[in-house]
């Protein structure tokens, strides 16, 4: 007796799980559970820091700020760029991370970035001061050297105390054009 058009569906859709589940049970097993999961499972998979504007966390579809992307932001002189920068910065130092601030054009405003970034960060008293780290780079190689320089640091630190660290890093740069 042929099958039925209904029946064949059936068994494919049998396939399609048995596929999809072995699929996922075999990249959890070879790359681990935290990196291979299903979508309904991602929030819960994210690292993110905390931000507070809801309009920004509608904007960004998640409940913070993932610490694994990689953020530009462009726009005409006056459009808040800087600010928007130290604000991640300081969101970033307040959940506990370090952040290392690359100027690239030599022209930071001392007084906007104390008006965002908590003054504790700025303060040679505080033990907190040294988690936040400021750089001038005079060209985009130097800056590339810099940030390079910063990543070999973290993996010999992270070499040495085999595990991986338990705080958020962040770079950040107000633009990448040299004048």
């Amino acid at each position: 007796m042929p099958t039925k058009k209904k029946d064949t569906a059936v068994i494919a859709d049998n396939m399609m799980d048995a596929f999809l589940d072995e699929a996922l049970k075999e990249a959890e097993k070879e790359f681990g559970k935290e990196k291979c999961y299903v979508a309904g499972e991602h929030e819960a998979h994210q690292l993110v820091i905390p931000i507070w504007p809801i309009s920004l966390r509608w904007l960004i579809e998640s409940n913070g700020w993932p610490m694994s992307r990689f953020t530009t932001s462009g726009g005409a002189k006056g459009s808040f760029k800087s600010a928007f920068c130290f604000q991640l910065i300081a969101w970033w130092l307040e959940s506990g991370g370090v952040a290392a601030h690359h100027d690239t054009e030599n022209k930071t405003s001392s007084t906007l970035m104390q008006s965002i970034i908590p003054l504790k960060y700025f303060d040679p008293n505080d033990p907190a001061h040294h988690r936040f780290q400021f750089r001038v780079a005079t060209s985009i190689n130097e800056w590339q050297r810099m940030l390079s320089q910063q990543f070999e640091v973290l993996k010999a630190v992270t070499a040495k105390a085999k595990h991986k660290p338990k705080f958020p890093v962040v770079d950040s740069r107000l633009t990448v054009g040299f004048g």
